[in-house]
């Protein structure tokens, strides 16, 4: 009895909480349908309707818009969604988290493992510029990049096949990025809110 006064004064002092408890519920059977190899669309689906309910419900009140739970919230919502650059432009205009870092090197990865480098690099420095929280953090993410882009530079300078005109290499060429970002995948899925996909990248 004690305990069930407590949990229901905690979701009246935090409303977003039963929300998060039910995702992290989908996510956890959705991790267990995977393990086992099943049919994972419909777990897929309800995760994604918690995700936009939670987020419907919650997008406009003050209360969590620099709350860092809510932000991850949205990026699994992003990950989920079929228009990533939407999703990233709705957070903005919501000023949903514009002061954590999490929020531009998830983006900035995303876009990386689809190829989309100088996208990736633009969300780095719009981040860097809010001085978003923690800097170091952000600041070494995108050293970090750019390392990686003087790599695939480096790489693309040493490959034997010509896919440009006149015989040269284009080194955003995205047969070419592709190919090296899949030998760097290993080196990518160590930074937080990476999620490889496979879905692609409207460009809006």
């Amino acid at each position: 009895m004690m305990k069930q006064m407590a949990v229901d004064d905690a979701t009246m002092d935090d409303p977003l909480l039963p929300h998060l408890w039910s995702i992290k519920g989908a996510l956890d059977k959705l991790d267990l349908w995977k393990k086992q190899n099943e049919e994972k669309q419909e777990e897929e689906r309800n995760v994604y309707e918690l995700v936009s309910q939670c987020i419907q419900s919650f997008k406009h009140h003050p209360l969590y818009r620099n709350d860092i739970r809510f932000l991850k919230i949205w990026l699994l919502y992003m990950d989920l969604s079929g228009d990533h650059a939407a999703v990233f432009n709705e957070i903005q205009l919501l000023n949903i988290c514009l002061d954590k870092a999490l929020l531009y090197e998830s983006y900035a990865l995303l876009l990386e493992a689809m190829g989309l480098m100088s996208q990736a690099n633009a969300v780095y420095q719009s981040g860097i510029s809010r001085n978003a929280q923690p800097f170091g953090r952000l600041n070494n993410a995108h050293q970090s990049f750019l390392h990686r882009m003087h790599t695939i530079v480096a790489a693309c300078q040493q490959l034997p096949n010509m896919d440009g005109e006149n015989g040269y290499v284009n080194p955003w060429s995205i047969s070419v990025i592709k190919n090296l970002l899949q030998k760097m995948n290993a080196q990518l899925s160590k930074y937080q809110g990476y999620h490889a996909t496979s879905k692609s990248y409207s460009g809006k």
